[in-house]
């Protein structure tokens, strides 16, 4: 399993256009699959913000953050 994400995550990382899936521990069996990290994150924050979770400003700061963290990770792999 972590053989076959690593392998994902750099084809993702890469750009190219493979799906990944996305499972959940509280709906075994359901399996969502997206094309780009972005768009998972997307859902995964809206899901949390229609359960009551999370309010949108924290939604907000959270793909921010995420994003900034995401862009500093793939500068620093860049200089490897």
């Amino acid at each position: 399993m972590a053989g076959r994400w690593q392998r994902r995550k750099q084809t993702v990382l890469r750009g190219a256009a493979e799906m990944f899936p996305v499972g959940s521990d509280d709906l075994p069996g359901v399996t969502r699959f997206h094309q780009h990290f972005s768009r998972a994150a997307l859902e995964s924050g809206m899901s949390r913000l229609y359960g009551g979770i999370h309010f949108m400003s924290g939604n907000l700061h959270g793909l921010a953050c995420g994003e900034d963290i995401g862009l500093e990770v793939s500068q620093l792999l860049g200089k490897l």
